[in-house]
């Protein structure tokens, strides 16, 4: 029988695949020997590899994959002692700032608050700063801090019983506060308790000789008794102690001015100025003492420079009243003194020479309200009396 024999074609794939088996073995001991950083370091340490190879490789590992970095927690940014740190380095504005963030992060922290307001009224906006104040005394209101914090806040703008009650609460809170005793000798000076506001602030020195805030204020109780000299002093040890702190120099130019040391005072507001260019009331009584040496020029810079540093600062405007007053521009000494008195100026100066500026441009019934307000005021006031007259 014949039978058809049809050859079959040769398989290659078994031999393509023994190739490819070489290849990437081959490759696998060149990654494991030479290249294991190519190699998850899980995968070599799997693979069934001879003692003295799995050494080289281990050892090759060590010098080409570097070690597994110790995880470092994320650290968030202590934004208040961030803000600390600036207001010693005399950086008001940034410090604010950063309180304004630490409230943000913390809403619930009185301390933050109470901080907050007292820099703010450093900057002189004195209802923003008792607002903060406020808010750390609702938080905690046994917190000797806070309640120091709104005795130097209520006191500042002015309202001397309610200082004093809170000063006296955070002094009860916490008899050894330096700050409490310092804060609340301020407010009874202002109120002329001679002796109870000079036995507080010894006190507060003597419970912290190198505060900066009881030192300055025992420059001021002086001050307050008329002992400018003594409270000069006072207040150069509490400059040297915080030497970035530009108010201080107010303080000490302040008193040069009454000893009528005219050079010296322009010299500490200078310097005051340099210290940090963003001082609105440095500028502000500059412009005042320019002012009064008739440089009406460099005393409107001055009081333009105060309003850009600070538009809070109520005084200013007012004090700009006064240059284009004395430069007859009636015309924007009603829109200063009027701007001035609408964020709660009450100068009498401010009321009659408001309604003055109206007599002069004859609109007589616009200034009599003005006469008649400085009247109530002070009721043997001449000049309105005068104008009142004259508008009659």
């Amino acid at each position: 029988m014949y039978l058809r024999y049809t050859r079959r074609k040769p398989r290659r794939w078994p031999y393509v695949l023994l190739v490819l088996a070489l290849l990437l073995g081959g490759a696998g001991y060149y990654a494991a020997r030479y290249r294991p950083d190519l190699i998850p370091a899980e995968r070599i340490r799997a693979l069934p590899l001879p003692g003295p190879l799995r050494a080289q490789v281990q050892a090759r590992m060590a010098e080409v994959i570097p070690p597994t970095p110790t995880p470092v927690p994320t650290v968030r940014i202590d934004h208040m002692q961030q803000a600390e740190a600036l207001f010693h380095e005399g950086q008001l504005v940034e410090a604010i700032r950063a309180y304004e963030m630490a409230a943000q992060l913390d809403p619930d922290n009185p301390l933050v608050y109470a901080r907050w307001g007292k820099l703010l009224t450093l900057r002189r906006s004195y209802a923003k700063g008792i607002e903060k104040a406020t808010r750390a005394v609702e938080l905690n209101p046994n917190s000797a801090e806070a309640q120091a914090a709104l005795t130097f806040t209520l006191d500042w703008s002015g309202q001397y019983d309610k200082a004093m009650a809170a000063g006296r609460k955070a002094v009860q809170l916490d008899p050894n506060s330096s700050d409490a005793w310092a804060y609340l000798a301020e407010a009874q000076a202002d109120k002329a308790l001679w002796d109870e506001s000079l036995e507080a602030a010894e006190k507060a020195v003597k419970l912290g000789p190198r505060n900066y805030v009881a030192v300055r204020n025992l420059g001021y109780v002086w001050e307050i008794r008329a002992q400018s000299r003594k409270a000069i002093e006072y207040y150069e040890q509490a400059a040297n102690l915080e030497p970035r702190l530009s108010f201080i120099r107010l303080d000490i130019a302040r008193n040069k001015r009454t000893l009528k040391d005219f050079a010296g005072a322009r010299a500490e507001l200078e310097r005051a100025i340099q210290i940090d260019p963003q001082d609105a009331q440095a500028y502000d009584d500059l412009g005042v003492m320019y002012f009064t040496d008739q440089q009406y020029k460099s005393a409107a810079d001055n009081f333009d420079k105060a309003i850009q540093a600070n538009p809070d600062l109520s005084q200013a405007y007012g004090h700009m009243g006064w240059v284009y007053y004395a430069l007859k521009n009636y015309e924007d000494a009603i829109t200063s003194f009027e701007k001035a008195i609408s964020m709660g100026q009450t100068n009498v100066g401010y009321y009659y020479q408001l309604g003055l500026s109206y007599a002069y441009l004859r609109q007589c019934d616009k200034a009599r309200p003005w006469f008649e307000k400085a009247l109530a005021v002070d009721p043997e006031l001449a000049s309105a009396k005068e104008g009142l007259k004259s508008c009659q």
